[in-house]
């Protein structure tokens, strides 16, 4: 009796993930600059600042998806929820949630930079990629869980200078040593 081995055929998987994400321009003000100096005077080499020339405000994050599936997301893009809105962090949180800090950020709720009863994408096959995320601008990221309670509650109601929407992104991240490298896949001017 011969033994004839199992072949299972599996669907094909997509090889090329990507990191992406949907975002705004977010242009440092005195007062965030202030925090990051805070932040690097009590956590000096633990962290990771971004560098201001790439700041942004992250509205949704697609975390590890193809390009493809991106680039529907983005082509699903409800524009008209994000025209003439004026964007306004308020306090500091940090990801994840429960844990030791891995990155911290100014809040912004996602609630007061859309137009009312308007939805982020036209159909509604799309929802927040993830139920911890919150929009928002990294302050830092630490290289091994930091505590950040008491810069957290210091700032908590704390509210940033408010800027206008001027254009909408979707940006591809690629993870380094040194920090991400952003490239923008697709872009469009807001009114």
């Amino acid at each position: 009796m011969s033994i004839v081995p199992q072949i299972r055929i599996y669907a094909a998987i997509p090889l090329y993930m990507v990191r992406s994400f949907l975002a705004v321009p977010f242009h440092p003000d005195e007062d965030f600059l202030s925090i990051v100096n805070e932040v690097k005077e009590n956590y000096g080499r633990e962290v990771r600042i971004p560098d201001t020339s790439n700041m942004h405000i992250t509205l949704d994050f697609f975390a590890d998806i193809t390009e493809r599936q991106a680039l529907e997301r983005w082509e699903n893009l409800n524009i008209r929820a994000f025209e003439n809105s004026i964007l306004s962090p308020t306090g500091i949180g940090h990801f994840p949630e429960g844990k030791k800090t891995r990155v911290l950020f100014l809040d912004l709720n996602r609630e007061l930079f859309m137009k009312k009863d308007e939805s982020i994408y036209l159909e509604n096959k799309f929802s927040w990629s993830y139920s911890e995320f919150h929009p928002h601008v990294t302050v830092c990221r630490f290289k091994f869980p930091g505590d950040t309670l008491l810069l957290e509650e210091k700032y908590k109601n704390h509210s940033f200078k408010k800027q206008k929407s001027e254009k909408i992104m979707l940006i591809k991240s690629i993870l380094g040593q040194s920090g991400p490298t952003y490239t923008v896949l697709k872009e469009t001017q807001l009114i």
